[in-house]
């Protein structure tokens, strides 16, 4: 079982349902507005997740998806986005019809890597898929290319944002927020709910 602490230092290197209006290329979306001051936190001297309501960083608001005819595109909102986005790990789940679960994040030369989950996880790179951190909207966004995960005619996707804080007074600190689940703090793992399948615009 793949630990909190592991899975978003991978990444590092509820919820009210609103349809967004359809986009010129009539692809289908979804806004997921999430809780706020539900973040949760757990530290090397405290391993048992905790809310943390004083946490701004990894707090998220809402999460808009959207998948058009090649793309699909995941905004994250956060109360708080330090410039750069230093110390943020935002997490996109997904899983294409008919195929496996894969973990989306940065790569460290650029662009994206899916990482399939499970015992036998492989990494596939997406070096035209890109992350970009927005400090002026308090907001980051992931744009997968179709291609890299198969090109479906629908996909599941779900969204987190993660943060790290090294050497606090109780050690590093971890601190997570699933756009999809509430009371994440009484979770044993780590949670990336899945939504319902978004149709390919």
């Amino acid at each position: 079982m793949t630990s909190p602490t592991r899975l978003v230092a991978a990444v590092a290197l509820a919820a009210g349902l609103v349809p967004l209006s359809a986009t010129s290329a009539h692809a289908e979306s979804e806004r997921v507005v999430d809780a706020t001051r539900d973040v949760s936190v757990y530290t090397d001297q405290a391993p048992t997740p905790r809310t943390a309501p004083e946490e701004q960083r990894a707090d998220l608001k809402r999460v808009d998806f959207r998948y058009t005819a090649d793309t699909l595109v995941v905004r994250m909102v956060v109360r708080e986005v330090p410039a750069g986005g230093r110390a943020l790990n935002p997490l996109v789940r997904l899983r294409p019809e008919g195929g496996r679960l894969f973990n989306v994040s940065p790569a460290r030369g650029g662009g994206l890597e899916l990482t399939g989950t499970g015992r036998s996880g492989f990494t596939r790179p997406c070096p035209e898929g890109s992350l970009t951190v927005l400090p002026a909207a308090d907001a980051v966004r992931y744009e997968v290319p179709a291609s890299c995960f198969g090109t479906t005619e629908t996909v599941r996707v779900g969204a987190l944002m993660g943060r790290i804080q090294r050497g606090g007074p109780e050690g590093d600190a971890t601190f997570y927020d699933d756009v999809r689940t509430r009371n994440v703090a009484q979770r044993p793992t780590l949670p990336v709910k899945l939504g319902d399948p978004l149709r390919r615009g």
